[in-house]
């Protein structure tokens, strides 16, 4: 594991149980978000930006 991917993890491992659920659900959105906006195919159905 690369040092950035190990310092991250043990920054999130000091977080509250509280912090915790925060990070988790603005990721959710940030996710639900970019999902979204993948799967906005037009008409014809070519997708409505370049992958």
């Amino acid at each position: 594991m690369n040092r950035s991917k190990e310092f991250e993890r043990q920054r999130i491992e000091r977080l509250s149980i509280e912090e915790r659920i925060r990070l988790a659900l603005s990721l959710k959105e940030r996710f639900a978000g970019i999902l979204q906006s993948t799967r906005a195919d037009d008409h014809d159905g070519t997708p409505a930006r370049p992958t």
